[in-house]
């Protein structure tokens, strides 16, 4: 882990450090509890602080403490020590500052300004932040200071737990229409297609024994009985947007789970594209067959990895008699959806009978598992699988149906989210239309008759800056949204377009119209060019 030294400015690489998410050893806002801080003049961040004589106040701010352990071959400049005070002013032929209104304010008086410890080079000159520097780190606010966050509570959704420490919240957008809550749903045309889900979600947790029933009373004491939450979704045919499946998930509301008594680890590893592209380029550079599979109901396929208890859903009845929420509960026996964990132990409870059966999981990638000359692709819940011989995939096939609940989908053509379209020339193309048809739509370019498609994702002749004096974003559209499908896109399939998002994406926290008119250059690109891929 890097450190960076709040004394001396040095960033060195610390070994003994322990990372503090929930902020425990911030004990409040407290000046007194908290160590000064100098690197942020050693950084040219902040002028030099005044000679501290009687009735100075120093110009230090106070900063978060660090360890102060530093390796053996690094060298540590020692804490507390001034630069080199230059008694002559440059010549005039030096470097000369910008104008006064352009840094920082000039000192009250000139008793101040002698008193000031000039920021000097060896030769003599005194060095300025440049002013391009203003416009990413303003020089009267370069100071961190520790930060409390209040998260806010929708009237839809269920409050934050105020006794949990601050770890990650979910980000509620609204821009895609296909994923929705149960009163949403209950909204929309096809309601009736999604109260149907809803009866097959109930059924497939009962007939495969995910949870029993259990009173209320029987709750040990102090345990947390976790609410019930219906996630909805519309499935789309990737090449024609086509609705083929309406989807009813029941989860677990896991806001409401605390760190150390009903989770730890939460990370699972999932294939990635540049190891997923490179596997079917050898398939055809070999010749070799694929198939597509998907792992049914995944994370409920493996147990709890805690005891956990959840509310009974809304709408659920069972040998149609209502079960009164005030008198029972739901003690959780297989991996329901919606908990912190649940990617992980499904992912571990994969892997474990994967070898037990005699797979052999990858030392490079633990998503890519071999068995008897084939191999096995695993994102989440999908899986591809590729081999020489069609015998050999299907014995594989055979073997994962005795273990796991599995549907074959065939030859490959939609995974994850990309479609896999194979060429009677022997190449494979990999594009995503249904996500460009949704930038589009984001970007409102798909309704406005007038909108014009362009060459090139960005301007060739000028650079997109902070424009911090520009006009403000308009909040056309949600700049954070369309920049993060856009990451995706160009990660799994558009690269041409991996500069201009760049570009983009470093002015998220703060976009102004300039940059709003570079992401809608973007769009214009794609809107011209929206069926492009890669081809292997």
């Amino acid at each position: 882990m890097l450190i960076l030294s709040l004394q001396s400015a040095n960033v060195s690489p610390q070994f003994h450090c322990q990372v503090d998410d929930t902020f425990t050893s911030v004990a409040g806002t407290n000046a007194a509890l908290i160590s000064k801080s100098e690197w942020q003049v050693k950084a040219r961040l902040r002028p030099a602080p005044m000679k501290k004589k009687e009735g100075l106040p120093s110009l230090l701010l106070p900063e978060l403490p660090v360890p102060s352990i530093q390796p053996d071959n690094v060298n540590v400049v020692p804490p507390n020590v001034d630069p080199p005070i230059i008694d002559h002013p440059p010549k005039d032929d030096e470097f000369q500052f910008p104008p006064n209104d352009q840094v920082l304010p000039p000192p009250a008086n000139e008793q101040e300004q002698q008193q000031r410890a000039p920021d000097v080079r060896r030769s003599g000159r005194e060095r300025r932040p440049p002013v391009w520097h203003r416009d990413y780190v303003p020089i009267d606010r370069a100071i961190a200071m520790p930060t409390i966050i209040e998260p806010s509570v929708d009237e839809f959704f269920n409050p934050v737990s105020t006794g949990d420490p601050l770890l990650a919240y979910k980000a509620v957008c609204q821009s895609d229409p296909d994923t929705m809550y149960l009163w949403q749903a209950m909204k929309q045309s096809d309601w009736s297609q999604f109260r149907s889900a809803m009866q097959r979600e109930i059924d497939d947790h009962m007939s495969r024994g995910h949870w029993k029933i259990i009173k209320r009373s029987d709750v040990p004491k102090g345990a947390t009985v976790l609410p019930a939450v219906w996630s909805m979704k519309r499935k789309h045919r990737i090449s024609t947007c086509e609705v083929y499946k309406w989807k009813a998930r029941l989860t677990v509301d896991g806001s409401k789970q605390r760190y150390g008594i009903h989770y730890d680890e939460t990370y699972s590893p999932v294939i990635t594209w540049p190891t997923t592209r490179f596997f079917l380029i050898q398939s055809l550079l070999l010749g070799w067959h694929t198939q597509q599979l998907d792992f049914l109901l995944a994370y409920p396929q493996a147990d709890v990895d805690c005891p956990l208890y959840m509310e009974i859903p809304k709408g659920v009845k069972v040998a149609g008699q209502p079960i009164f929420m005030e008198t029972y509960v739901l003690q959780l026996i297989k991996n329901l959806y919606g908990q912190k964990q649940a990617s992980w132990v499904w992912h571990l409870w994969m892997t474990e009978r994967l070898l037990c059966m005699g797979f052999t999981q990858s030392a490079i990638d633990p998503c890519v598992f071999y068995y008897k000359g084939t191999i096995m692709l695993v994102y989440v819940d999908d899986a591809i699988l590729l081999g020489p011989t069609r015998e050999g995939i299907n014995a594989v096939m055979k073997l994962l149906h005795s273990q796991f609940s599995i549907e074959d989908e065939g030859e490959i053509s939609d995974y994850p989210g990309v479609k896999v379209t194979k060429n009677q020339n022997g190449t494979i193309t990999l594009t995503q239309p249904h996500l460009i048809q949704s930038i589009l739509s984001d970007l409102h370019l798909l309704d406005n008759k007038q909108a014009t498609s362009g060459t090139l994702p960005a301007l060739t002749t000028k650079i997109l800056h902070p424009d911090a004096e520009g006009t403000p974003f308009d909040n056309s559209f949600h700049y954070r949204s369309v920049i993060g499908k856009l990451n995706f896109l160009e990660k799994s399939t558009r690269p041409e377009i991996a500069y201009a998002v760049h570009q983009c994406a470093r002015f998220v926290e703060r976009p102004t119209k300039l940059h709003g008119e570079a992401v809608k250059c973007i769009g214009r690109y794609l809107l011209a060019h929206p069926d492009r891929g890669i081809t292997l």
